[in-house]
């Protein structure tokens, strides 16, 4: 098996604050370059001169007058030009990590030592994942990382499905019926093979705790078909389970996501459009709750401006599912 080394880059916290909110400069810096009080012309040999000098010094309402109120020059004021972008500046510089060549790749704690590892899929066979984990200043340990050959997938996610602290791996499994197989993390930065669920045939997956129970939760769905669907799969810690709790058909989507967007502590089910002009839907966690058939969620421009979608209904009855344990028989085997 032939490797090849790329490369993955990460920037400081810091640096990454000040790229998406601008930092502000010193407001009690001035600039140097109008920070020096010009020198007033005297001449020792002209009296008058010396006199007038004197007398424009302890005028107060000349601009050379020293002055104890606020400076209304501007050279208080934040320089709104902003910071420095050019590549100047030293806290903006990439922390760079060389790691095995990659098709795609996630971040998850998944020895729970409470520092995010890097995980990849490496291309090439066999079918794998590799874990390089994170030593916590944004660089990965390329000398430990540590690979798991799984069941032949299309794409994964990286989330805690069991609840134990380590994240796990939820592969999308090849060939047919479509599904989903969990491999659990531990604390060797492996992975084990944990359940195996059968669901319909999506294109968009990914994982957060929708549930609120402290498992993450299995999101998958068809977002430019004819007939979109989202479905929201319980994690357990057994794996994912064999029904979806919240299914719903939105307007068409190109990425599915999920965060907390109202702020009160729930993730939310978020979906960014297709079409012109990009819009975003949420579909709060209190319009999911204790229900299949959610409300209409909420829509919003990149404008920022808020409209109502069509209203959402039920998705696709789910399909008859089953879940394997490791031993099972399968269509496709690890080598």
């Amino acid at each position: 098996m032939t490797r090849r080394l790329c490369r993955v880059a990460a920037v400081l916290p810091v640096a990454c604050a000040g790229c998406i909110f601008p930092l502000s400069p010193d407001p009690t810096a001035t600039d140097a370059s109008t920070a020096t009080p010009g020198t007033a012309a005297t001449s020792d040999d002209d009296p008058a001169t010396s006199a007038q000098a004197s007398a424009t010094a302890a005028d107060p309402t000349t601009s050379g007058a020293p002055t104890t109120g606020p400076d209304d020059t501007g050279d208080d004021l934040p320089d709104p030009s902003g910071p420095d972008l050019t590549g100047d500046d030293p806290s903006l510089e990439p922390v760079v990590t060389e790691v095995w060549d990659f098709e795609a790749m996630d971040l998850g704690d998944v020895d729970g030592d409470g520092r995010l590892d890097l995980v990849t899929a490496g291309t090439g066979a066999p079918p794998r994942v590799t874990v390089y984990p994170g030593r916590g200043d944004g660089t990965f340990d390329r000398d430990a990382a540590v690979d798991t050959a799984l069941f032949t997938f299309s794409q994964f996610v990286v989330a805690d499905v069991t609840g134990d602290g380590r994240a796990d791996v939820l592969a999308h499994g090849t060939g047919s019926p479509p599904r989903i197989t969990v491999y659990a993390g531990g604390d060797d930065l492996a992975f084990a093979e944990l359940a195996t669920t059968e669901l319909f045939e999506f294109d968009h997956m990914h994982a957060g705790d929708l549930t609120g129970d402290g498992h993450a939760d299995l999101l998958v769905g068809r977002g430019e078909s004819p007939s979109p669907w989202i479905q929201v799969w319980p994690g357990t810690a057994d794996g994912i389970a064999d029904a979806p709790v919240f299914e719903a058909s939105p307007w068409t989507y190109a990425l599915l996501r999920s965060g907390d967007v109202t702020g009160d502590g729930h993730v939310d089910l978020v979906t960014a459009g297709a079409g012109f002009p990009p819009q975003l839907a949420s579909t709060p966690a209190t319009a999911r709750a204790g229900s299949a058939s959610p409300r209409s969620p909420r829509c919003s421009n990149s404008r920022g401006s808020t409209s109502a979608t069509s209203t959402a209904t039920a998705g696709p009855t789910p399909p008859p599912t089953s879940r394997t344990t490791p031993g099972a028989s399968s269509s496709t085997s690890p080598p």
